[in-house]
């Protein structure tokens, strides 16, 4: 959960999104656990699910992410992109636009993660 955190507050900041922004998030393409939610939004981010987005259609971004190097004792990697919603959700398109994607290389170190490096996979139009 600390991980998705940092990911989470790092892609508000890198994309000039508010804290104020509800950001629809998944991990590995489903839906994230209630418990996980509860615990993100404790933590003063307005999140929700794909699957709350569906209903509701009022939030402009998501953020994809999935873990490529999984070890819990000292380092992971994730890939993360950044979904613009906003033209689906005011009816004026059909698709998401693609903001940023990248890869972020994570560490540990007495037990807190930090994020060590991002490396953007470049955009192609």
């Amino acid at each position: 959960m600390q991980v998705l955190s940092l990911i989470l507050v790092d892609e508000i900041k890198a994309n000039g999104l508010a804290t104020s922004d509800t950001i629809c998030f998944s991990v590995e393409r489903l839906d994230p656990s209630p418990s996980l939610l509860k615990s993100i939004r404790q933590r003063g981010m307005k999140v929700r699910s794909p699957a709350e987005w569906s209903k509701k259609f009022n939030w402009g971004f998501e953020v994809q992410m999935e873990y490529t190097h999984f070890d819990l004792s000292e380092s992971m990697r994730v890939r993360s992109r950044l979904l613009d919603l906003r033209e689906i959700n005011s009816g004026q398109g059909d698709i998401a636009t693609l903001q940023r994607e990248g890869e972020y290389l994570l560490k540990k170190t007495n037990q807190k993660w930090s994020i060590s490096d991002y490396i953007p996979r470049k955009l192609t139009p």
